[in-house]
């Protein structure tokens, strides 16, 4: 249910309350003078009064955008991370596997001087295919 009266009706009748809205329609180029005069009267003389503007509007949103990006930027950064980390493993586990490949070539009798001719020929013929 609600209600509209007045705020000295309000006080008398509930003085341990505060009010529980109170709406201003204010003309633009008078904001920045009511807007200290909201910030003094809940400094001085009703602190615990919650006042909802404008300007409070504006920090709530700029507070929520921010954490907004650091949430975002911090999701990127790992994934960033998992991405490179993942190369790298890749990398490592072609590398050691190719050593292996040539330890078992080397073990069943091919020399170290066949292996590298071995090699060359495969380059050569992985680029002659490229360029064509």
């Amino acid at each position: 249910m609600s209600f509209i009266i007045p705020t000295s009706v309000f006080q008398q009748q509930w003085p341990e309350n505060t009010l529980r809205r109170l709406f201003f329609h204010v003309d633009d180029e008078h904001i920045p003078a009511v807007q200290e005069m909201l910030d003094a009267y809940t400094k001085t003389i009703d602190t615990s009064l919650p006042v909802t503007s404008r300007k409070t509007m504006m920090e709530q949103y700029e507070t929520e955008t921010r954490a907004s990006k650091v949430m975002g930027n911090t999701i990127s950064v790992i994934i960033a991370l998992v991405g490179v980390l993942n190369f790298i493993n890749s990398m490592v586990t072609a590398i050691v596997s190719r050593k292996k490949e040539f330890v078992m070539i080397q073990s069943v009798g091919m020399t170290k001087r066949q292996l590298r001719k071995m090699l060359i020929e495969k380059q050569s013929i992985v680029e002659r295919l490229r360029t064509e």
